[in-house]
């Protein structure tokens, strides 16, 4: 083919070649342009800029709100946070310590470390200066800083931006100076170009103006994308917000992961105090010993409070000797008081400013228009406060400390494409020094329409119509119940309103049933009702209001999950009060402590309450159900726990292996961590009401229950009959005085748990059952007391005298030998009502052991027996084959081994010649016949038991072996015989053979 003839072709070769090019350089544009912004940026100067700011500005701590002559550097005063990991949904009621706030950046979830982070907390907590030390620490670069090799961090408050705020612009605001040489597009070409190499620390989004729906909205700034991850989707961020407006990011449930701020212990306390005097240690000591015996330490967890409580020691106890004030109001009130004597006394020949509770309620006005719902502004201009009040006005609170004025530059507008022309004009933004202190002014303002009877304040209440506008101005309304019986007796009515006719409402039967499976429903409904009982606790009323208050009570049930000690003295002074005597019959307050902790539940416990909480569920529901809710469970929730740590790893494990649980979630939703309750103002005002529940399950009450002791000897709670005190760290001396006051203070007790308190000491079961005489106790558990065995011996040598009607006794976990073992089986058959019994079989010989299972076979009315840790397996086996004709109510049957050092010795032999004898047959069975290092059960006695299991006529509906192993053909009868009768089957996970599978159609529980 000529050339002539080929141009054509070549031409149209050309063109799609050139056509293809641009496409290509048009496409990587965007990209050339970043990286020629990005060249022009300079990372040195920022960081200057930057240290500059957060050395010079953002980290000094003042000793005074708003007076910047009296301020301490972070190091001289920052203090360790207690900070908890939350772990993901479903689970977000579980919380863990961490051991550092360092461990915010590090904690794993799905074994990555997510790049958004959530950190919530109460007014005061600490938000803003964990995020202000984490600026520090990396302008210093502090050492075990994370942050220490990050080349930039940026410390942005959310108060001062709008809903269509960018990024560079927040930047330029707040950290730059007006004459910095950066240019606003180099920042942004560099922070999209290199998103690992930066941190965003964002504080206060509750204080952020946008609405609810902002987040999602496709037309906000790129500081609300940055949040929903659809900018900067590398970068690292930490928003804070206090927890009412932390919902909002529920609608991410896989991008963040959640820590909450719990504030302060009693040794950060005790150590910010000695920071803060720290020239004057004598007078710290005098406060920490003044805030012990006052019982302040809830007030104090909140380091604002902490700080507060050192000003108002220092300025007015040491000279006045005046008591500090118990109720959060009324220090704000001594505070203010001391601001104001503080002004005065810097310039005595300064002009007196004007009244203060004057000045309070004029500041109020503008506090309460910003923080009202629907508005939630935190920053006013000038112009907007003066136009309320006066310049006068401004002058004074900015003197006093109330307020600030800060110079602003509102957003940023670009002259140039890429120039750094900006508009700088400089306004004044007037806020308060805090949030609470703006919630104080805003209550004041509050008080005052009520006292000038306008109905102002009433149609402000009418504006909260939900909880969640509620909860967001909590502190408002506790703050104006405290200064006006007018005020309580208006919140009160709205609050009562909302809460038997709003949304909520509809969750009120499941919550007063302890029936509401919904973890986060149930938490409003408590806080709310906190919130109520809070308001009334705050004022200066006794019983004017208690028709309202017992609407939050409609069933006599008051059952809070981890409450603060605050809230105790709030459910203390209604107890008092309360009208009708018969007004509250049931007090449940539980606490589980955390893993980890000195008085925490054991790990295996929990785990094992678990699978038993979940065992109650399953005869109850078909085959289908529980297959369909298997694999739903195991699709949406494994992924959430599979890695993390041991405890999280072997519930994942667990689910692995084909686990049916149908609870499991629901129990992990109630466990979580609180700090220690003190509970003794509940127990001091029992005595008004007749209760007849008093469940303080997990409550540490250590030295508190010497008072509980008190309580029942002085005949404060004669009509109780449950009472549940399992894993309270009773100590002995409380436990044995309590007992000895059993049948004089407690005659129609029917319910008695005080497991899980060490009884290792003294004779405190024998000295209980002694005094259990004369009283018609239907259960007594005391499970893991560690009892001895001469204390169980005599226990068991006075069980007569009270078995009567004793329905269920669980004495697992306690020593036991011959002697304590052959007591059982005489007084046993004395307790002829029996329908529940759990014990050990370890510690006894055999001879012994097979004389009390004997005994035990022959309670006709038995329906639930559990024999743990039994140290003659092959025995226990064989007797309950014949018990099984003995007991024909059983309905549920717990055996479980536990080898002696000989047995696996014995079996360690036997192994041995049986893998000689074997070593010719297949790698697959000898792994089988070596699956666990538990010896198998006698085939002979177990089918035998099999036998007698077919045979019954009503049949067992749960069947559970722990740490029993069967052979295999044994295991696959038990599986048919569970298939044809739906027994829940609830097996040793280490012994289940490693070649056999997971049956689906098996309502099982492997532990």
């Amino acid at each position: 083919m000529t050339e002539e003839a080929l141009r054509p072709f070549t031409h149209a070769v050309e063109q799609i070649v050139q056509q293809a090019i641009e496409e290509y350089l048009l496409e990587l544009s965007p990209h050339l342009e970043l990286g020629l912004k990005a060249s022009h940026f300079d990372l040195e100067m920022c960081q200057r800029h930057l240290q500059q700011h957060y050395l010079q500005d953002m980290c000094k701590i003042p000793q005074y709100p708003g007076d910047t002559d009296t301020c301490l550097e972070m190091d001289q005063i920052y203090t360790n946070l207690s900070i908890l990991y939350e772990m993901p949904q479903p689970c977000s009621a579980i919380k863990f310590p961490l051991q550092s706030q360092h461990d915010v950046f590090t904690r794993q979830v799905n074994g990555i470390c997510p790049s958004r982070i959530l950190v919530v907390g109460k007014g005061g907590s600490g938000k803003s200066t964990l995020l202000a030390k984490y600026a520090y620490d990396w302008a210093t670069n502090a050492s075990g800083s994370p942050l220490s090799n990050i080349p930039l961090v940026f410390a942005l408050n959310m108060r001062w931006m709008e809903s269509d705020t960018d990024l560079e612009d927040a930047i330029f605001h707040q950290l730059l100076p007006p004459d910095t040489k950066i240019m606003k597009d180099a920042l942004g070409g560099y922070l999209e170009q290199n998103q690992s190499s930066f941190i965003l620390l964002l504080d206060s989004y509750d204080e952020f103006g946008a609405a609810d729906s902002m987040l999602t909205n496709t037309k906000a700034g790129n500081i609300l994308r940055i949040l929903s991850n659809r900018f900067l989707t590398s970068c690292r961020v930490i928003v804070t917000s206090r927890h009412w407006r932390a919902s909002e990011f529920s609608q991410f449930p896989r991008l963040y992961v959640k820590f909450e701020i719990d504030g302060f212990s009693k040794d950060n306390v005790q150590e910010y105090i000695r920071k803060f005097f720290h020239s004057d240690r004598e007078a710290g000591e005098r406060l920490y010993q003044y805030i012990a015996a006052s019982n302040l330490f809830d007030v104090a967890s909140f380091p604002l409070m902490t700080q507060l409580l050192c000003i108002f020691w220092r300025d007015t106890n040491s000279t006045t000797k005046e008591p500090i004030p118990s109720k959060v109001g009324e220090l704000y009130t001594a505070v203010f008081r001391v601001l104001y004597n503080h002004c005065l006394s810097k310039d005595p020949r300064h002009q007196k400013p004007m009244d203060l509770p004057d000045l309070i309620v004029k500041l109020g006005e503008i506090a309460c228009l910003g923080l009202w719902p629907p508005a939630n502004r935190l920053v006013f201009t000038r112009e907007e406060v003066e136009k309320l009040t006066t310049a006068e006005c401004v002058k004074d609170g900015c003197e006093i400390g109330l307020i600030c004025m800060e110079k602003v530059t509102p957003t940023y507008q670009v002259k140039g494409p890429s120039s750094n022309q900006l508009d700088h004009t400089p306004k004044q933004a007037v806020v308060f020094f805090h949030k609470s202190a703006q919630e104080k002014c805003a209550a004041d303002y509050l008080v005052s329409l009520a006292e000038q009877k306008l109905d102002e304040l009433g149609l402000k209440l009418d504006g909260l119509v939900s909880v969640k506008s509620c909860l967001s101005v909590q502190m408002i309304l506790r703050f104006a119940c405290g200064s006006s019986i007018e005020s309580i007796r208006l919140i009160l009515t709205r609050l009562i309103h909302i809460l038997t006719s709003s949304e909520i409402s509809k969750d009120l039967p499941a919550f007063y049933a302890d029936d509401l499976k919904d973890a986060d429903r149930a938490k409003n409904i408590q806080e709310f009702i906190e919130l109520c009982l809070l308001c009334n606790f705050e004022s200066n009323s006794t019983d004017e209001f208690n028709s309202l208050l017992s609407q939050l009570f409609p069933c006599g049930k008051i059952h809070f999950l981890g409450m603060s000690s605050y809230t105790c003295l709030a459910v203390g002074k209604y107890l008092t009060y309360v009208a009708n005597r018969s007004a509250i019959s049931s007090i449940k307050i539980m606490q589980v402590p955390q893993p980890g902790a000195v008085h925490s539940l054991n790990v295996s416990h929990v785990v094992d309450s678990i699978f038993l909480a979940a065992q109650a569920d399953f005869h109850q529901k078909s085959k289908e159900e529980i297959r369909s809710l298997h694999e739903e469970y195991l699709d949406k929730h494994k992924g959430d726990i599979r890695n993390f740590d041991k405890f999280t790893k072997r519930i994942g494990d667990n689910y692995s292996r084909g686990i049916c649980n149908i609870e499991l979630w629901e129990f992990f939703k109630t466990w979580h961590s609180t700090r220690e309750m003190n509970l003794d103002p509940i127990l001091k005002s029992v005595q008004h009401v007749d209760v007849l529940t008093l469940d303080l399950t997990a409550v540490q009450l250590l030295d508190h229950g010497q008072l509980l002791a008190t309580t029942i000897s002085k005949g404060h709670l004669m009509s109780l009959t449950r009472l549940m005190l399992e894993d309270t760290s009773l100590n002995v001396n409380s436990m044995q005085k309590m007992s000895s006051h059993l049948r004089k203070c407690l005659p129609k007790l029917l319910v008695l748990d005080i497991s899980e308190n060490n009884a290792s000491e003294g004779r405190v079961v024998s000295s209980l059952a002694r005094n259990l005489t004369k009283i018609s106790l239907e259960e007594l558990k005391m499970w893991h007391m560690a009892a001895p065995a001469k204390d169980m011996t005599e226990f068991a040598e006075n069980i007569p005298q009270f078995a009567a009607n004793l329905r269920v006794l669980d004495i697992v976990r306690n020593s036991m030998d011959d002697e304590t073992g052959l007591s059982f089986a005489k007084s046993l058959p004395c307790a002829f009502m029996l329908r529940e019994f759990w014990m050990d079989g370890c510690g006894m010989s055999e001879k012994v052991h097979i004389k009390l299972l004997v005994t035990i076979c022959k309670l006709p009315q038995l329906e639930d027996l559990r024999i743990f840790a039994s140290s003659h397996p092959d025995e226990l086996v064989a007797i309950m084959s014949e018990g099984l004709y003995m007991m024909p109510e059983l309905t549920r049957l717990t055996l479980g081994a536990q080898y002696s050092k000989v047995t696996r010795r014995k079996h360690a032999v036997t192994k041995m010649f049986s893998t000689m004898k074997l070593a010719n047959k297949s790698r697959e069975d000898d792994k089988s016949s070596a699956t666990c290092s538990k010896p198998v059960i006698c085939r002979s006695s177990w089918r035998c038991f099999m036998t007698r299991l077919e045979q019954r006529q009503k049949q067992i509906v749960e069947l559970n072996l722990r740490e029993f192993r069967l052979h295999e053909q044994d295991l696959e009868r038990l599986l048919d015989l569970c298939r044809k009768f739906d027994v829940v089957l609830g097996y040793y996970r280490k012994c289940w053979p490693d070649d056999m599978d997971i049956p689906q159609d098996v309502k099982l529980v492997l532990r």
